[in-house]
């Protein structure tokens, strides 16, 4: 099972105001040493794998390519619109299981400074993808339906080495099953 690391490329630019704005958000700023937030995030997860790939949105591309030319167009992930983290992940994760079923994702934000301790924050992100390739989730074969009969679900969707049930399924019954 290959290792993918995401790393979230995206925002306003609001948050580290007047320094930061839309067409230069915080990840694009060099705020310590020689690189900027996203050079130095790429960098360092790239030690753990070549397998790393940038999500962000279509205003941002073209800055972003400038700062890691390296990186070829099968490894930016560009959201169709600026809907947040949760479906930058969701965006991440289903182009990833597309490439590689039984891939474990890990997901880092760009904007991170993480000063001398570099060496111990990539041991944590190796210990997570270890744990989480260790620790699957079975396929579910069924599930309970409100109505708290067992039935097969009528359809499933492929995502990261799970089946996800599209149904009005509960995940825990009431306690009157």
């Amino acid at each position: 099972m290959a290792r993918h690391v995401v790393i979230l490329a995206g925002g306003s630019g609001t948050r580290l105001w007047p320094r930061s704005r839309e067409k230069s958000p915080k990840h694009l700023l060099t705020l310590h040493g020689a690189q900027s937030l996203l050079q130095s995030t790429y960098a360092r997860v790239s030690r753990l794998t070549d397998n790393v790939y940038v999500v962000t949105e279509q205003s941002q591309l073209k800055s972003i390519r400038e700062q890691l030319p390296k990186l070829s167009d099968e490894q930016f992930i560009v959201e169709p619109a600026r809907r947040g983290t949760a479906s930058a992940l969701g965006l991440a994760a289903l182009a990833i299981a597309e490439r590689d079923p039984q891939a474990t994702m890990l997901s880092v934000h760009a904007d991170h400074y993480l000063g001398h301790d570099e060496d111990a924050y990539l041991k944590t992100l190796d210990a997570e993808a270890r744990w989480a390739c260790d620790h699957r989730m079975p396929r579910p074969r069924s599930a309970i339906s409100r109505s708290g009969r067992r039935s097969m679900a009528t359809r499933r969707r492929r995502c990261i080495g799970w089946s996800v049930l599209w149904k009005s399924l509960i995940s825990k019954p009431p306690k009157a099953f």
